[in-house]
């Protein structure tokens, strides 16, 4: 009674093959996933940039560093284009400190 079976030989020259296929698909991974770390950088800086534009157009200037507590857009700059200019008046909803500002 004869058994099929592979031999040492064959199961090394797939497994080295496999090696090679894997060595050839890490870096192009490795790009694709720096390729999407750079788009969505790019999107939250267009996000920030037109939260400013909107802050502009309807302060007519920049925000303060610090903004005093009687004026229109009370607190950090951050928060005066986040209220002002994105319209987030809720924190609890704020994703911009989970995502753009990250």
């Amino acid at each position: 009674m004869q058994r099929s079976a592979f031999s040492l030989t064959e199961l090394l020259i797939v497994i080295s093959v496999i090696t090679i296929l894997a060595a050839l698909l890490l870096p192009a991974i490795s790009q694709s996933k720096k390729r999407a770390l750079q788009i969505q950088c790019v999107s939250n800086e267009h996000q920030l940039g037109a939260g400013l534009q909107n802050f502009l157009s309807n302060n007519h200037g920049y925000p303060m560093y610090v903004a005093p507590s009687n004026s229109d857009s009370p607190g950090m700059w951050i928060t005066q284009i986040e209220h002002d200019g994105l319209g987030i008046s809720n924190p609890e909803t704020n994703y911009y400190w989970k995502g753009v500002w990250l």
